[in-house]
């Protein structure tokens, strides 16, 4: 694309030599902007539609051209560079799907570590009292083997009081008990042996699945640089696409000057002589706003800005225990949190697991919560509009190490949270 100054300078060439006339021709139906037919005035100006007078100097002075000069073609370069970055927003954004897949891969991922560490946990835990009862049981066994040899007549007496029992019933009830002893030594060795099994095997699982929560960690954070780049890439083609359409409109809007000067100097010389009849050059285009947040039929929009990233992780498994509770919606850090609907900022605080945080209470009595924030740009107590810049993404609270995002909770009449899902959904895509 050329530049503003280049254009200028192409300009000043045609009016020296009529060669390069036909260069800024080229060059100004590429960028999307109509030559001026000043510019042309000593050089070879392009073919005009039949019917079309062009003011050409001459030496005996200037002449009147009867029509104005075209306005500018319809596929301008603006018009080119404008399609190509709301594409590459929607590629990125409502439309596109490339970060909600990377979104969804970080979170299953991170859902998956989450849930083994827990099952560690309780492997670990499940050990441990395996190994109290073993060391309980072997303690009773050693027991009772330490009173078996503190007393090696015992069984000699028994046998003695069996021998010389005085009758034959008494000598079976007494032999009926010494089996009995005999089987409870026995059932205390094979409760050891049982318990010592379980030990082991505990610990057998301990292992297993301390090696698959160290692959699941693992592949988390391959998913958590995989979700940065992605939101890096996306937010870089935007800007691009948004920094292209910055300078066509600036390289349209100074060929419309120049030309607009030019003819102010064909008029100026025709009042010497005769009239021009020239109709002005049409001006540049004027600049349409920045885009705004995407927003739906009932007037809110969506809570951050684009390229962003989501999927539906209601119930996730959440450290300590926790369930996710909202929507995490990816994006770069430093990305702009909007509001999401007409109301009033209750508070604007920092807490242990959503970092900095924003309440919102629309006109309908619900609160939005927005969290991990970076910053924060409104007040306790303020106004705010749908649309309105509230914030920032970030990492703040238990986000730290995470990609950056926004955490986002509905809460319809101030009550307990709902999926918010399918209103940001409704919103953002």
């Amino acid at each position: 694309m050329t530049s503003p100054p280049a254009v200028s300078r192409l300009i000043r060439a045609a009016r020296r030599r009529p060669a390069a006339a036909a260069g800024l021709v080229v060059v100004c139906l590429a960028a999307g902007i109509a030559p001026a037919p000043a510019a042309l005035a000593s050089g070879t100006a392009p073919a005009q539609p039949a019917g079309a007078r062009q003011a050409v100097p001459t030496d005996s002075g200037p002449r009147a051209a009867a029509e104005a000069p075209q306005p500018l073609p319809a596929d301008s370069g603006v018009g080119a560079a404008e399609a190509q970055a709301r594409e590459a927003r929607d590629r990125h954004g409502r439309t596109g799907r490339a970060l909600d897949a990377a979104a969804a891969a970080y979170e299953h991922a991170y859902a998956h570590q989450l849930r083994l560490a827990d099952d560690l946990a309780a492997a670990t835990v499940a050990q441990g009292r395996a190994a109290a009862a073993a060391a309980a049981a072997q303690a009773r066994f050693r027991a009772r083997v330490g009173s078996a040899y503190r007393h090696p007549t015992a069984g000699l007496a028994v046998a003695d009081a069996v021998l010389h029992a005085p009758d034959t019933p008494n000598a079976l009830h007494r032999a009926v008990l010494w089996r009995r002893l005999a089987a409870g030594g026995a059932t205390e060795v094979r409760r050891v042996s049982g318990v010592t099994e379980t030990v082991a095997s505990d610990a057998t699982a301990v292992r297993v699945v301390a090696a698959g929560t160290s692959a699941a960690v693992a592949q988390w954070r391959r998913q958590a640089d995989a979700l940065v780049d992605e939101l890096a890439r996306a937010a870089a083609d935007v800007t691009k696409a948004d920094r292209d359409v910055e300078l066509a409109r600036a390289a349209q809007a100074e060929a419309a000057a120049a030309a607009t000067a030019a003819q102010e100097r064909r008029r100026t010389a025709a009042a010497a002589g005769e009239a021009t009849g020239a109709a002005p050059l049409p001006g540049a285009a004027p600049c349409p706003a920045p885009p705004s947040p995407s927003s739906g039929a009932d007037g809110r929009v969506c809570p951050v800005g684009g390229p962003n990233g989501f999927i539906d992780s209601w119930g996730f498994p959440r450290s300590g225990g926790r369930r996710h509770e909202g929507v995490d919606m990816f994006a770069a850090y430093g990305t702009p949190v909007y509001a999401v609907a007409d109301g009033t900022i209750r508070r604007v605080y920092v807490n242990p697991l959503g970092g900095l945080a924003i309440n919102l209470v629309d006109d309908a009595q619900t609160m939005y919560y927005y969290a991990h924030l970076s910053s924060a740009s409104v007040r306790d107590g303020q106004r705010v509009a749908a649309g309105d810049a509230i914030g920032a993404v970030g990492t703040s609270g238990n986000a730290r190490g995470t990609p950056p995002h926004l955490h986002w909770q509905t809460h319809p009449g101030g009550g307990a949270a709902v999926n918010p899902f399918p209103l940001a959904s409704a919103l953002c895509r």
